[in-house]
């Protein structure tokens, strides 16, 4: 889901600034963690009432709405970018070398971040198994 949200936050840079761009990143991160908890509450239910195969044709069913629902997105940006001229152009260029500047405390947040999603995370799929046996 990671590659999703940089798209999801690549769109929304061009259509807010801001605070209202600080505001559209934490709904959409939102909507995706509450996915994620329903998805962890249904999808073992559905499993349960009707097999791991119909619970694996709705995730596909999830994934085909998703994806269509981005098309539609993909359209009516590039409609609405017919009638308003949107700043897509930086002015400011980037370069790898850049991050060796950058301060401890991005670099401290990051490491923080890393490490959450790559331990605790996976922890919340595999944790109740672990816990029952």
């Amino acid at each position: 889901s990671e590659s999703m949200i940089v798209c999801q936050n690549s769109i929304l840079t061009k259509w807010f600034n801001g605070k209202e761009l600080a505001l559209s990143f934490s709904i959409t991160l939102t909507f995706a963690r509450i996915g994620s908890v329903l998805s962890l509450i249904a999808l073992p239910s559905i499993q349960a009432f009707a097999g791991y195969k119909i619970a694996l044709w709705v995730t596909a069913l999830m994934c085909v709405l998703s994806f269509s629902a981005n098309i539609i997105v993909l359209f009516l940006e590039k409609k609405a970018l017919n009638y308003i001229s949107l700043e897509t152009e930086r002015s400011d260029k980037f370069s790898v070398f850049e991050m060796l500047h950058f301060p401890p405390s991005f670099w401290l947040i990051s490491m923080i971040s890393f490490f959450f999603y790559g331990s605790v995370l996976p922890f919340t799929s595999f944790g109740v198994k672990f816990f029952i046996t």
